[in-house]
């Protein structure tokens, strides 16, 4: 590849970063939403659906200003 189409690349992927990274919130939100309301369905309650959609997404999650977080693994919490 060429200095310049690797410089071209470079700006480009710039541009592009932040709509993959918001292509992929809406996903996981799309995703969490649907187990939510599988696990809803099945007879949790609202707050037991969204704790287990967000286990089963692996504990990821997409907090409300579309930024992907990563809940605490139990083991690794420092409540005693």
């Amino acid at each position: 590849m060429g200095f310049f189409a690797s410089v071209w690349r470079d700006i480009t992927s710039m541009f592009r970063e932040p709509r993959i990274e918001e292509e992929i919130a809406d996903e996981m939100r799309v995703h969490l939403a649907r187990l939510t309301a599988y696990n809803r369905r099945a007879g949790l309650s609202p707050e037991e659906a969204a704790r287990d959609a967000r286990r089963r997404l692996g504990g990821l999650w997409v907090d409300p200003q579309g930024r992907q977080q990563r809940t605490p693994h139990p083991s690794r919490s420092h409540a005693a």
